[in-house]
């Protein structure tokens, strides 16, 4: 089953660098939610990565900023959630 139901897009591979890159991003991107257990949702902080990829090493300063704006929104919305749920 795909994450959001949604089929990833497909990606062109031409040569053994292509085939080498796509592998090492699946892997990237199949370590986000292997180790989570039906549980963890409760202790686990979501930050949208507004599509950023862990291979993305060439982001601008607003991309960064949109990133770090992203994590503290997500914290805090945990940390008002956590609160309210355990007094």
């Amino acid at each position: 089953m795909f994450r959001d139901h949604a089929e990833p897009p497909h990606q062109k591979i031409d040569d053994f660098f292509d085939y080498s890159w796509a592998l090492i991003h699946t892997l990237l991107e199949a370590q986000l939610s292997y180790h989570l257990h039906g549980d963890d949702w409760s202790r686990t902080i979501y930050i949208d990565s507004l599509g950023v990829k862990t291979t993305d090493f060439d982001l601008s300063d607003e991309t960064k900023m949109a990133l770090v704006t992203s994590g503290r929104d997500s914290t805090l919305t945990y940390f008002k959630w956590y609160d309210a749920e355990h007094p």
